[in-house]
């Protein structure tokens, strides 16, 4: 199930020619909504299932906040190199290595865990996501309204569209963005205990968005 890749207007790339700019454009299914086998798929991309198991085994928190993230973003939200989810988990898993053997604070690895997973939000902003429904119906989902995968089941959204914008690069803070991602995938403990490590992440100033 790969990406199909179209120029504006729908009509295909000629091959060898990068299209600019490109549309996402994916055929949904109902297991493609399903946040259990789109957390486990990202996971096996990364051949990281055995180890996120375990993982999750000890930090049961970290399995909901990871099936919250999946659901928002369902496993076809574009990257840069991957998927959006799958690099949120790679990175997630990359700051919990490295603070693993902290012996300062045996919460540190968890909290890296979820400081990393929210680290890429405000790559959200980099595509405005559409669905194709029944009849060629057009719809166009809110930003950070609700998860895409709720969104696309309720509109009963066939085809997902991706269409890259510029408004992430138009922002100069964009901390936000990780304030409110957060508040769809972590549980009110995890903002209390987090909201200065986030803070921090975003280059927090005390001005307003986008000043």
């Amino acid at each position: 199930m790969g990406l199909i890749y179209l120029v504006q207007g729908g009509r295909e790339a000629s091959s060898g020619e990068p299209p600019a700019p490109r549309l996402h454009c994916l055929n949904l299914s109902q297991k493609t909504l399903n946040s259990e086998w789109v957390l486990s798929s990202a996971l096996g991309a990364l051949a990281r299932r055995r180890y996120a198991r375990a993982l999750f085994f000890s930090w049961p928190n970290l399995q909901a906040a990871c099936l919250r993230l999946a659901g928002f973003l369902t496993n076809h939200y574009p990257g840069e190199r991957r998927t959006l989810l799958e690099e949120c988990l790679a990175t997630a898993i990359e700051r919990y290595e490295s603070t693993a053997d902290d012996p300062q604070f045996e919460l540190a690895p968890a909290r890296a865990f979820l400081i990393g997973l929210i680290e890429h939000a405000p790559r959200v902003l980099d595509y405005r996501v559409y669905g194709i429904c029944k009849g060629n119906k057009t719809v166009c989902w809110d930003l950070f309204s609700r998860p895409v995968s709720t969104w696309a089941r309720n509109a009963r959204v066939k085809r997902l569209v991706f269409e890259p914008t510029s408004l992430g690069s138009e922002l100069k803070n964009t901390r936000f963005v990780h304030f409110v991602l957060a508040s769809h995938v972590l549980e009110m403990r995890d903002l209390v205990v987090m909201r200065g490590e986030i803070e921090a992440m975003s280059g927090f100033t005390g001005t307003s968005p986008g000043e």
